[in-house]
C-alpha cells in the first residue's frame, strides 16, 4: 500500500509569479520526480477556477491528486490561522509556505506537518495586517509544526531568536530550473522582447511595489549609469503602477524597458544578454532570481544581506546601506563599476558558474524526502 505526501501549494499559476509561487512551483515538481518508491505525491490548494486547475495540473504533471478548498486563498489562511478548516488533512503533509494546516495533535490532526518559511519578516509590503498574520502563523510553526524548512541559516538563526524551535529546522536551499537555459531562435526572441544592446535587469515582485520604487529610484539617482533597466515582472500594485511613479519622477520613459512576465526561455535570454541584474530586495532569502542569473552567466549586484551575502558566497557583489540607511547610491554604484569593470563581471561570472552547481531542486526536494523521513 503506497503512502501519499500532500503538498500545499501557495499561488501557483496565478496571474503573476511571486517568489514563493515560483518556490511552491519548482519544489512540488521536483518531489514528484524524486518521490521514493512506494510514495505519491498529491497537492492540496486553495479553491481556483478551472483554467487555474488545469493550468496547475500543467504545470505539475504526475500529481495522483490536486485537492482544493472549499474557500479561496485570502479566507483560508485567515481559516487556518484560526485552526478552522472545510477539509481534513493527514498523513504527511509538506507546506511550501506559512500557508499550511497547523492545530493541536488530537484536532482531527494526525500524521506529520513541515512547512517553509522563506523569510523571518513578511515578504510582501510590510502592511500592519500582514505583519500580524506573519508573526501569528511563525507562532503556529512554533507550536504546532514537525519541521520548519528554511532557505539559509541566516534564517534559521533568526528564526531561533523569535522562538526556541529545537531541533525541528533544516537549512535546505531551493535551485535553479533547467528549464532556464537557451534554446534556438535565442536572437528573435531578444529582438521581439525589444531589448536594447546594452542594459541591466531588475526583477519584481507580484507582492510588493518597494522594487518598483526602487527601479525609480535608482534610475533618478545621479550616480546611476546612463543605461536602461529592464523590467521583468508586475509593473503595477493596487493603485501604484511603475509609469506613474516614474512620470511623477521626471523619468524619460526611456530610461526603462518593462518587458512583463517571462517564462524560463525567456527570462534566460534577458539575463544572458544583460550586464548585471539588480536585485534590490531586502527580504528574499532564497534569492531565486539571483541564482537564475549565476546559471546564465550574468553578474549580479545585490543588497548585502545575511541570507543573501551566504547564498552568493562571494559570486555576486554585494551593497550595504550608506550612513543615512538609504541603498539607492550603493546600487548605482555597483552597476556603475559592473559596467566599467569588465574584469570584475567576469570574475563574479565565473565564480557564479562554480557556486549555483549547488543549487538544484532535485537535491532540494530529496533533501526534504530526508527530512521527513528523519522526523
Amino acid at each position: 500500500m503506497s503512502t501519499t505526501l500532500r503538498v500545499i501549494l501557495d499561488d501557483v499559476a496565478g496571474p503573476v509569479r511571486s517568489g514563493i509561487s515560483w518556490y511552491s512551483e519548482e519544489i512540488t515538481r521536483a518531489l514528484v520526480q524524486t518521490a521514493p518508491d512506494g510514495i505519491d505525491v498529491a497537492a492540496f490548494a486553495a479553491a481556483m477556477s478551472k483554467e487555474r486547475e488545469a493550468e496547475t495540473q500543467r504545470l505539475l504533471p504526475g500529481l495522483v491528486d490536486l485537492e482544493q478548498a472549499v474557500l479561496p486563498s485570502r479566507e483560508m489562511r485567515e481559516a487556518w490561522l484560526h485552526s478552522l478548516t472545510t477539509f481534513s488533512l493527514s498523513g504527511l503533509v509538506h507546506a511550501t509556505s506559512l500557508f499550511a494546516p497547523l492545530r493541536r495533535r488530537g484536532d482531527f490532526m494526525t500524521g506529520q506537518t513541515v512547512v517553509t518559511v522563506h523569510a523571518a519578516t513578511p515578504v510582501s509590503d510590510r502592511r500592519a495586517a500582514k505583519d500580524r498574520w506573519f508573526e501569528k502563523a511563525i507562532r503556529r510553526a512554533w507550536k504546532h509544526a514537525d519541521g520548519v524548512v528554511v532557505p539559509t541559516y541566516a534564517v534559521a538563526s533568526q528564526l531561533s531568536e523569535m522562538h526556541d524551535f529545537g531541533g525541528r529546522i533544516r537549512v535546505i536551499p531551493g535551485g535553479v530550473a533547467p528549464t532556464i537555459a537557451l534554446h534556438d531562435g535565442a536572437d528573435d526572441r531578444a529582438k521581439l522582447l525589444g531589448l536594447p544592446e546594452r542594459f541591466v535587469v531588475l526583477v519584481t515582485a507580484s507582492s510588493s511595489k518597494a522594487t518598483g520604487e526602487a527601479v525609480v529610484q535608482l534610475l533618478a539617482d545621479a550616480a546611476m549609469p546612463d543605461v536602461p533597466v529592464v523590467v521583468v515582472g508586475p509593473v503595477a500594485w493596487d493603485d501604484a503602477t511603475l509609469s506613474g511613479m516614474a512620470v511623477a519622477a521626471g523619468l524619460p520613459p526611456a530610461r526603462y524597458i518593462p518587458v512583463g512576465e517571462l517564462d524560463d526561455s525567456d527570462l534566460a535570454v534577458v539575463l544572458s544578454r544583460a550586464s548585471a541584474l539588480v536585485h534590490v530586495s531586502t527580504n528574499d532569502c532564497f534569492g531565486l532570481p539571483m541564482l537564475a542569473a549565476f546559471t546564465m552567466g550574468c553578474p549580479v549586484v545585490h543588497v548585502a544581506t545575511d541570507s543573501l551575502d551566504e547564498v552568493a558566497d562571494g559570486a555576486a557583489l554585494g551593497v550595504s546601506a550608506d550612513a543615512d540607511g538609504t541603498l539607492t547610491r550603493p546600487l548605482a554604484e555597483g552597476i556603475r563599476r559592473m559596467l566599467d569593470e569588465p574584469e570584475l563581471g567576469r570574475d563574479l561570472a565565473a565564480r557564479a558558474s562554480d557556486r549555483v552547481r549547488h543549487f538544484t531542486w532535485n537535491n532540494a526536494a530529496e533533501q526534504i524526502w530526508q527530512f521527513h523521513a528523519d522526523i
